[in-house]
């Protein structure tokens, strides 16, 4: 399986720049590299993010998604370089030790012993084809090993070193800087001090990170003073290119959170072209370090590349360049997510809801209705995710079901709400062009109206309710009851769709099997699911049935597969984390959306996965599907993907 799942669009400032995620556990050191066709992160990972060292080893190929993984003993950093024969990754230990592994099978290649008591920080410097292994142990020390023997190729003038980094200066030279309690630059090939005339070093109060960039033909060192502040020099004359930065210097407001360096003090923040990205504890910052003032991406809408608040508490951070552009990387101890971002905003971005998304429904093909738990509900076009109208504020929380449909140019809904704390027994109505609700509520027997669905009955649109023991059909312009059957009580989900042209709607309850209500002929007795006793139906296309089981409606819902309409299985259980919903692609591809913020498209005849899953910042509430594409509401954002290219793996 290769290939990633593409954002047509999204809704506010995480998901656009998203470009994949992949959750290997908590992250405690990253880096990345290889091929810009076929780059790689490497990541060391612990048993939480509280852990001294990592004992795991993953390599994520960013083109495929693909992640494999292996075990390793007190890992404390990585690297990543480019040796004749491929990609490489090599970690750095508790014990001393240095670990040189092949990437992607994370083969291990050799290991020595560095004669110190740890290996802080490694780093490769050189050119493709010939890198330099650099480690940083306990003591200071900076040291030059080769990749292929192991054997030391001598260390650097310098002692009680805090922080190291490698790069390659405008003039083709590749080098080292070393930060303590100075700063220094180092010839990686001949292990020479080379000048850099930084005046004042004494003032800085200690060097916490060091970071090389280019700009306008000229070297630029960014440090990180121990104080968490951020200042810029020019590498060939010394003079100082900027104010020092100092809003990470502190957690609380008017700042904007201190730097985070994680249980060993070293922040760890990233260079993309040019601007460098700040981890707090939170989340990441951009700043031009230059001028010393937040990041501008150059796009006319927007002035500041806005903070990055998705899955990325307790941060790391990365650079790899890919398809042309510099990326970002991100890996989280607190929510043991790796992420690849686009740093820049969307061009026009567009606003999410105020409240977590809740619901949505497809209103016709082209047109998604979403409603947000504060009782704000709005038609999007689902080609560019642009709003029909402005949001129509109901005033109504807690929306628990929703029904959508249009006529001729305008939108409607139906929404039922309420919560166990606060009943809400009416059945609304929405005209969401007018943006106000039509007349007139229907009052309903329940205190929630959590079941409700929309179908086409004698070619009229009509809302399907279950209101305790009656089943009815309303129209759905005036809400008038077109017909209503007496059920016995405990409806535990409605669906709706087509069987054998014919609309339906399958109603599941507990201590009998789901049954089958042909809605132009209500009288007549329902069709029972025989096979699915103890089972619910979670969305029907044609003759094929999704189920679940009921005896997990308390624990999470986690068992999903396909049946026929007598209930014989036509395909394998699936198994995973809780289920938060399910929306049929084109059947048997069905998205499966859980609560460990992935959705898989899943072919549920053979239980066959049909794409890498997509991951998302947080867990998606609900789903929809338009055409083959995914719509989802992540948090307060909506979104729009369209998954990969390909069969199964």
């Amino acid at each position: 399986m290769s290939g990633l799942w593409r954002t047509v669009w999204a809704t506010g400032q995480d998901l656009p720049r998203m470009i994949r995620l992949v959750r290997p556990g908590p992250v405690l050191a990253l880096s990345a590299g290889g091929d810009e066709r076929e780059p790689y992160a490497v990541v060391v990972t612990g048993q939480g993010p509280a852990a001294a060292a990592g004992d795991r080893l993953h390599a994520w190929d960013i083109a495929s998604g693909g992640l494999t993984s292996a075990s390793v003993d007190g890992a404390l950093c990585v690297a990543v370089g480019s040796p004749p024969d491929g990609t490489m990754a090599v970690t750095g230990h508790a014990d001393g030790t240095v670990q040189v592994w092949s990437v992607p099978d994370l083969t291990p290649l050799r290991s020595w012993h560095t004669g110190r008591h740890g290996v802080e920080d490694v780093v490769t410097a050189g050119p493709v084809g010939a890198p330099i292994i650099v480690t940083l142990g306990a003591d200071g020390a900076v040291t030059r090993w080769s990749p292929e023997t192991g054997e030391p190729l001598g260390g650097f003038d310098t002692t009680a070193s805090l922080a190291i980094c490698s790069g390659r200066l405008v003039d083709g030279r590749d080098v080292v800087v070393t930060g303590g309690r100075g700063v220094s630059l180092w010839d990686v090939h001949s292990g020479r001090r080379l000048p850099l005339p930084i005046a004042g070093q004494e003032t800085l109060g200690g060097v916490a990170a060091v970071l090389l960039s280019a700009r306008d033909h000229r070297d630029l060192l960014t440090l990180v003073t121990g104080a968490r502040e951020l200042v810029t020099f020019d590498v060939a004359t010394g003079e100082q290119r900027s104010g020092r930065v100092e809003a990470h210097a502190d957690d609380f407001p008017p700042h904007l959170g201190r730097m985070w360096g994680g249980k060993r003090a070293r922040p760890r923040a990233a260079m993309i072209d040019g601007i460098v990205a700040v981890p707090t504890k939170w989340r990441i910052h951009f700043w031009d370090p230059a001028a010393g003032v937040p990041s501008a991406p150059g796009v006319p809408a927007v002035s500041v590349r806005p903070p990055l608040p998705g899955p990325v508490r307790k941060p790391v951070l990365a650079t790899v360049r890919w398809q042309g552009r510099d990326r970002l990387l991100t890996g989280s101890a607190e929510d043991g997510v790796v992420g690849l971002w686009d740093p820049d905003p969307p061009a026009r971005p567009s606003t999410g809801y105020p409240h977590e998304v809740a619901r949505l429904a497809l209103a016709a093909p082209g047109v998604v209705v979403c409603a947000d738990e504060g009782g704000t509900v709005a038609a999007h076009r689902t080609e560019d995710g642009t709003r029909v109208a402005l949001p129509t504020g109901t005033g109504v929380r807690g929306v628990v079901s929703l029904a959508a449909w249009t006529r001729g140019t305008g939108v409607r809904a139906a929404t039922g709400a309420g919560s166990a704390d606060e009943s809400h027994p009416w059945l609304q109505r929405w005209d969401l062009v007018r943006r106000e609700e039509m007349p007139s509520s229907i009052k309903v027997s329940v205190p929630q109206l959590r079941h409700l669905g929309m179908a086409t009955v004698g070619g009229e649109d009509v809302l399907v309710v279950v209101d305790r023991e009656l089943l009815q059909l309303r129209r759905a312009e005036d809400g008038t009851l077109v017909d209503e059957v007496r059920r016995e009580r405990g409806t535990y989900r409605l669906v709706t769709g087509i069987v054998d042209g014919d609309p339906v709607a399958v109603v599941s309850a507990i201590g009998r099997p789901p049954e089958v209500v042909r809605l132009e002929q209500l009288s007549a007795p329902p069709s029972p699911v025989a096979g699915l006793d103890g089972g619910f139906v979670a969305a029907v296309e044609g003759t094929r049935l999704v189920a679940g089981s009921l005896a997990q409606r308390r624990s999470g819902w986690r068992t999903v597969w396909a049946c026929d309409l007598a209930g014989r299985p036509v395909g394998p259980e699936i198994v995973g984390a809780p289920i938060a919903a399910v929306a049929i692609a084109a059947w048997p591809a069905t998205f499966i959306a859980r609560a460990d913020a992935t959705i898989s498209l899943t072919d549920l005849e053979s239980g066959r996965d049909l794409c890498p899953a997509l991951h998302l910042p947080a867990e998606p509430r609900t789903i929809a599907t338009d055409r083959g594409d995914l719509i989802v509401g992540v948090g307060t954002d909506l979104a729009r993907f369209t998954p990969p290219v390909g069969g199964p793996g």
